[in-house]
């Protein structure tokens, strides 16, 4: 495989020769050619140009579309050019989109108003952009599309000896799509971005990304290779880990793990961190949004997972390996005292689906022992074969916890008349399968439909009882119907679930609405605290003041 060369000033950067900077870059599609990036009216008309000539400058960019510039290795092909080239962020430099092309300051810009767009689309052939030149999903995706459209790599800098790329280097308000990844180990993940760390402890890849939207972007060659459809996150020996915030996920796609995330090492432990992100519409055979492997440490607060899906590729291809609607969590690639654990906090998990197993969440292991700590969030509407919400795996390791949280309204589509006369369900919440392995599940201050009994929680079909040394109930446990006034899961003011959570699993100040957490006794069970407004008592979601909450 060959490696991705640059342009002649970020060869030079890398090679540690001087280059001129300046502290502040502008960059305008529609400047005229020539500029020098000093101001609005002399712009780059060119993104690429302006991080290869003021590597560490903060970089402002006005609204419009732009692609990479062509692989500048003459003995590529022409394809080859043109997928094997990204926007490659240099280590320490910012870069801000969302400008009209007049302001004076960053507080000005309006991300919302002046879509800032970094495409793959090298061909201008993608079909049905929208108005702001986005490819909305990955089946729009034609000709020769860019490997990833966004690189930070730690291993690329100082000659190949590698930088640290921390958290001074930051993207912040652009629209990232129509990247295709499918090449091998890293270029077959992270369609719209990849974040590789480097071999030296202190070569990072963690960057700040903030008000991102990832639309269109796909990973994968179909035969289970890469990963990670918008985003692809990699640990060697020095770990990685971004921080996202403000960041959404919509119609991205894998041919195998991670229809929009996949985080993975088998060294150093990434440590990529999620906050106020929606996963939305996204696609793959494992972790229709996110797929965790190997070892990992993750955070994610205030999130929102609707709509993805673990599917097949084709629909000839069996379903064996179809699991984790929305998440997929394999930890520990056979060494035992691995470090794999997943925490989610405050988020909301609706109408996921598994062709198989795990309509929201699929936690196996390889010999270790993962933990996924699940901490007042809401489950709703989510669906597979096997375990509504969580299937429990013959396997040794791994353990999930439902603390503070709801699970009401989901659904095991296996009719229980396939396994026997006896069967009593497929799990509408959680199913176990039969084994003597050390996977288990803990609940605690959590409300479920049907409780720990059938059709919610079923084991072996029904045909068995749980063991209590893989279902551990610890307390505060309810089954009424929590009544949710809104699709996103809000709490009428009469639920149950108010002021019954436990205030020792909370580690978070704030709720999925912002809103202080334990406004009342006790933290409420659940991703939203309960506010008396006078208006929650509303079936149809509308507030006193009008608005419809989302």
């Amino acid at each position: 495989m060959r490696a991705i060369r640059l342009r002649p000033l970020a060869l030079a950067l890398l090679l540690g020769l001087p280059i001129a900077g300046q502290s502040q870059v502008f960059v305008r599609a529609n400047a005229p050619d020539g500029g020098n990036g000093s101001s609005w009216v002399s712009a780059y008309n060119r993104l690429d140009v302006a991080l290869a000539s003021q590597p560490g400058a903060e970089i402002w960019v006005a609204q419009g579309r732009y692609v990479p510039g062509l692989n500048p290795d003459l003995n590529l092909t022409e394809s080859e050019r043109r997928r094997m080239t990204s926007f490659l962020i240099p280590p320490g430099t910012r870069v801000y989109g969302g400008f009209s092309g007049t302001e004076t300051s960053r507080e000005q810009r309006q991300v919302q108003a002046y879509p800032t767009v970094l495409s793959g689309d090298m061909q201008a052939d993608d079909s049905n952009l929208d108005a702001r030149g986005v490819t909305p999903t990955p089946d729009d995706i034609h000709g020769d599309n860019a490997r990833h459209v966004v690189r930070f790599d730690a291993k690329l800098w100082n000659a190949g000896e590698g930088a640290d790329i921390g958290p001074d280097t930051v993207l912040d308000g652009f629209v990232i799509t129509a990247g295709f990844a499918n090449q091998t180990l890293y270029e077959a993940g992270g369609g719209g971005a990849v974040c590789i760390a480097g071999y030296d402890l202190s070569h990072r890849c963690s960057p700040m990304l903030r008000q991102l939207e990832f639309v269109g972007n796909l990973a994968g060659d179909g035969t289970g290779t890469g990963g990670g459809g918008a985003l692809a996150v990699y640990s060697d020996g020095a770990p990685a880990a971004p921080t996202l915030s403000k960041v959404v996920f919509r119609n991205n796609r894998s041919t195998s793990d991670g229809g929009a995330v996949k985080v993975g090492s088998l060294w150093a432990v990434p440590r990529p961190a999620f906050t106020d992100v929606e996963f939305r519409d996204n696609a793959a055979v494992t972790g229709g949004a996110m797929a965790l492997m190997d070892f990992f440490d993750v955070s994610i607060d205030r999130a929102r997972f609707i709509d993805n899906r673990a599917r097949r590729n084709v629909p000839e291809d069996g379903i064996f390996n179809v699991n984790g609607g929305a998440l997929y969590i394999n930890g520990g690639f056979f060494y035992p005292d691995a470090f794999a654990r997943l925490r989610a906090s405050n988020t909301i998990f609706v109408a996921n689906q598994a062709e198989n197993l795990g309509g929201a969440v699929m936690n196996v292991s390889n010999g270790a022992a993962t933990r996924v700590e699940l901490v007042n969030s809401s489950f709703s509407g989510n669906r597979a074969r096997l375990g509504g919400v969580l299937f429990v795996p013959d396997v040794d390791g791994p353990v999930t916890q439902f603390l503070n949280s709801i699970l009401w309204g989901n659904e095991a589509t296996e009719p229980p008349g396939d396994f026997g006369a006896y069967a009593q369900g497929a799990g509408d919440n959680i199913y176990g399968d039969a084994s003597a392995a050390t996977s288990r599940v803990e609940i605690g201050h959590s409300l479920l439909q049907h409780g720990l009994s059938a059709p919610g929680i079923v084991y072996a079909y029904g045909n068995d009882t749980f063991p209590l040394d893989r279902l551990l109930d610890l307390g505060g446990l309810l089954s009424q119907n929590p009544g949710f006034t809104t699709a996103n899961l809000h709490l009428h003011r009469q639920s149950p679930a108010i002021d019954a959570g436990q205030d020792a699993y909370n580690l978070t100040a704030l709720d999925r609405d912002y809103n202080v957490r334990i406004a009342g006794a006790r933290i409420d069970m659940g991703a939203y605290e309960f506010i008396d407004n006078g208006c929650h008592g509303r079936t149809d979601g509308v507030f006193c003041d009008g608005f419809e909450q989302d």
